[in-house]
């Protein structure tokens, strides 16, 4: 996405978002989540709004 507007990325480290660990991903890859993780963002997600109310 940066490099098409003209920002090449140099070097990016992806680990984890949140309770989601990436695992070795190659650049431009993706892959879709488990049940599993859907339910953990999910509960983060619950949990940040109520918090926030």
């Amino acid at each position: 996405m940066l490099e098409v507007v003209g920002h090449p990325v140099l070097r990016l480290k992806r680990f984890r978002f949140g309770p989601l660990k990436l695992g070795p991903l190659p650049p431009g890859e993706y892959r879709f989540l488990t049940d599993a993780e859907i339910r953990q963002v999910k509960t983060v997600a619950a949990s940040r709004e109520r918090l926030a109310s």
